[in-house]
């Protein structure tokens, strides 16, 4: 009968202690997929900046603008009129969202990244970080509790990219009657 009872409540505690840690990974009430969510969502305004202006951001204030764009699309609420850009280096960033420049991303093998994110892949806990080369790529990472790369079961860094055609221009030029 002890070791009944032992059982019981070995198991009752396994439960009691185990449950809180199962999402401690991502924190602040975020599981993996309402994080991983939030980076899709980010993809996908980052398509439709680029189908809007031929490419992605490249200078400081087109990054500005693409984030709030990014920010917007994600919360489905305009950036509020006090909110201000912040910057920690090169990053760009509005509330947890944060977006930068990184031409490195180009020629990148998406498995190695995967594999072996960057050590410099650190941003606060569940934060979307949005990286570009400024032309045609991006590739989008969320951050867990301990402000590295969220992973996937089989422990790879789960991202969303997508590297887009350049987009075609119309010509500006008016055609004068002669």
């Amino acid at each position: 009968m002890r070791k009944i009872i032992f059982i019981a409540i070995a198991f009752i505690a396994l439960f009691a202690f185990a449950i809180p840690f199962v999402d401690a990974q991502y924190g602040q009430g975020l599981d993996a997929e309402e994080l991983h969510g939030v980076a899709l969502r980010a993809g996908d305004a980052m398509k439709e900046w680029h189908k809007e202006h031929g490419s992605f951001p490249n200078l400081d204030q087109e990054v500005d603008e693409a984030l709030k764009f990014v920010f917007e699309k994600v919360t489905g609420a305009p950036v509020p009129a006090t909110t201000q850009v912040t910057y920690t280096g090169s990053t760009h960033s509005i509330e947890n969202i944060r977006m930068s420049v990184d031409r490195s991303i180009r020629n990148a093998s998406i498995e190695e990244l995967q594999k072996h994110p960057p050590s410099t892949w650190t941003a606060p806990a569940n934060s979307t970080v949005i990286l570009t080369d400024g032309k045609d790529q991006f590739l989008i990472w969320t951050s867990v509790v301990s402000g590295t790369p969220m992973r996937d079961s089989n422990d790879k860094c789960k991202f969303v990219c997508g590297k887009l055609k350049p987009a075609q221009k119309e010509d500006d030029t008016d055609a004068a009657d002669e």
